[in-house]
């Protein structure tokens, strides 16, 4: 059957409803004439196309959605160091294929469109603090992230140790040792460096600078024929190797009369030859130490320890919940408690640079990777009293856990005083 538009009119087709006009089809009106039966035609056609026009005029006009601007709204890890070069995934919505990255207003580099939602880069050098992540689409429209990133300050060139003991005689000596950094924390593993470690007062004679070749610079005391002291010094390219502290570090040299009491220090303690990697989330195992101290009663001494990053997460200095600690540990002194051998100078414990009287040390470079290795070092005082003392830490990221326990401590051995 064809269509019939004037069948959707109400009374099978009757208009007079609608129209207000009466058609009766009695034989009485059947000579109605062509030209009113043409009009009535005409006017159910004008209905039907009125209401038509009603529906359609009544649904809202299709528009077609202008493209959003994106939104950033994770970065995974969310910090990295100074120098950038850290991979990074992006998480937000409404990335274009051909969008770009900054990151602290800096380009991001190797920016890969995975979809709407991720897009991966690596990141640029920066400056430390929270910065912003911004993706801009092709059409200039962005999004941003702010203060989603943390870019760690940068650890500072150090010279070791700050304390030694040597005998007299003319022949003994210590070795000095400068660990070079650039402006940004990374250490200059080239060589290369100008290097300066000289005596600032006191006695002992000072050699020329050796460098080792991967950051390192080295210098050796000798001790005289009298007991005395030296105290050293060093500088980094012309400016003060300052340790992170805010004056320049001295390096302390006692000489002793033979028979006096010596510190040493015994052989180190070598890596594992195998150790877990890519457990998911924060994870850490012990990598080595230095060897257990003997250490005349008030003496200090660098002790080291290399913890392996064994997570899925890194490290990242300064940023609360991704920043790795050594905190004391049982048995002795305690988890989380006031060690005699070590701290800030608050709860009892004496002033030897620890970051708080129970964190040892942090990390020391700004960044740590999975599987990369963080070499912690931190400064011990011996107690007065002689005896032999245990000394444990174990690592932590703080703010969010303890990672493994590993038993790691040190034997330190404050010996009686020579018989006259």
């Amino acid at each position: 059957m064809p269509w019939r538009p004037d069948r959707l009119l109400a009374g099978g087709g009757n208009p007079s409803h609608l129209a207000g006009v009466v058609v009766n089809d009695s034989s009485s009106h059947k000579e109605m004439n062509r030209t009113s039966a043409a009009a009535l035609r005409v006017r159910r056609i004008l209905t039907v196309v009125l209401m038509l026009s009603l529906i359609v005029l009544g649904q809202p006009p299709m528009q077609i959605a202008a493209a959003g601007a994106p939104t950033v709204t994770a970065i995974s890890p969310t910090g990295g160091p100074l120098a950038g070069g850290t991979a990074v995934t992006i998480s937000g919505t409404g990335f274009v294929s051909g969008a770009t990255v900054t990151i602290g207003g800096a380009s991001a580099t190797s920016v890969v469109f995975g979809s709407a939602t991720s897009i991966t880069a690596v990141t640029p050098s920066g400056t430390a603090g929270a910065t912003s992540v911004v993706v801009t689409n092709p059409d200039t429209q962005s999004g941003t992230g702010t203060g989603l990133y943390s870019v760690a300050a940068a650890t500072a060139s150090t010279l070791t140790p700050t304390s030694a003991s040597v005998t007299v005689g003319g022949v003994m000596t210590q070795l000095l040792t400068v660990t070079a950094k650039d402006s940004r924390g990374t250490n200059l593993t080239s060589g290369g460096a100008i290097v300066t470690i000289t005596k600032s007062s006191g006695t002992g004679t000072i050699s020329a600078v050796t460098d080792v070749g991967n950051g390192t610079y080295t210098a050796v005391v000798t001790s005289p024929t009298t007991p005395g002291s030296g105290v050293f010094v060093a500088t980094l390219n012309g400016a003060a190797v300052t340790s992170g502290s805010t004056s320049q570090t001295e390096a302390t040299v006692t000489y002793v009369a033979l028979g006096s009491c010596i510190s040493s220090v015994g052989p180190g303690i070598a890596a594992p030859t195998s150790v877990p990697s890519g457990i998911p989330g924060f994870h850490a195992a012990w990598y080595g130490q230095s060897g257990y101290m003997t250490l005349c009663p008030g003496e200090t001494a660098t002790a080291t320890v290399a913890i392996y990053n064994s997570g899925s997460r890194g490290w990242v200095s300064g940023v609360m919940g991704e920043v790795a600690y050594l905190g004391t540990w049982n048995p002795s002194p305690g988890q989380d408690q006031p060690s005699t051998f070590g701290g800030d100078g608050t709860l009892g414990s004496p002033n030897t640079g620890w970051p708080r009287y129970n964190r040892v040390a942090s990390q020391p470079a700004a960044y740590v990777g999975p599987n990369q290795v963080a070499w912690f070092q931190f400064s011990v005082k011996a107690p007065t009293t002689p005896g032999i003392y245990g000394f444990h830490i174990r690592p932590l990221i703080e703010g969010a856990q303890w990672m493994e326990d590993y038993g790691i401590f040190w034997q330190i051995t404050v010996p009686e005083p020579p018989l006259a």
